[in-house]
């Protein structure tokens, strides 16, 4: 069974905001394939940020909790596993490494 290194759970990886205003755990997971899967549709349906007053009661709801558990139990869509699965030290994931700079210093990176 492969087993997943989740980036999202772990502050190497980004939350992202689709043009849908719906926040998804990264950027990786919006595809077709992925949102096609119906865990996935679950998370998708309790995430339109203009629902909420804040991000964190998105965090809260029990599709979002299910899914940080699915993930910790090597449990996910084709993103996650295509994007963060754990590796040995041959082999490099999908992640691509950012650096993002204000006023010229460096106030988040996502290091491997």
């Amino acid at each position: 069974m492969k087993k997943l290194d989740p980036k999202c759970l772990n502050n190497k990886m980004q939350v992202a905001l689709t043009n849908k205003g719906e926040l998804i755990p990264c950027c990786y997971c919006d595809t077709k394939l992925t949102r096609q899967d119906p865990k996935f549709q679950q998370l998708l349906k309790v995430s339109k940020i203009s629902n909420y007053d804040t991000i964190e009661e998105i965090y809260l709801t029990k599709e979002w909790i299910d899914f940080k558990k699915d993930l910790e139990n090597d449990k996910g869509p084709f993103a996650c596993f295509n994007t963060c699965p754990k590796k040995d030290d041959k082999i490099e994931d999908g992640v691509r490494k950012e650096t993002i700079y204000e006023n010229g210093k460096v106030v988040w990176q996502n290091k491997q």
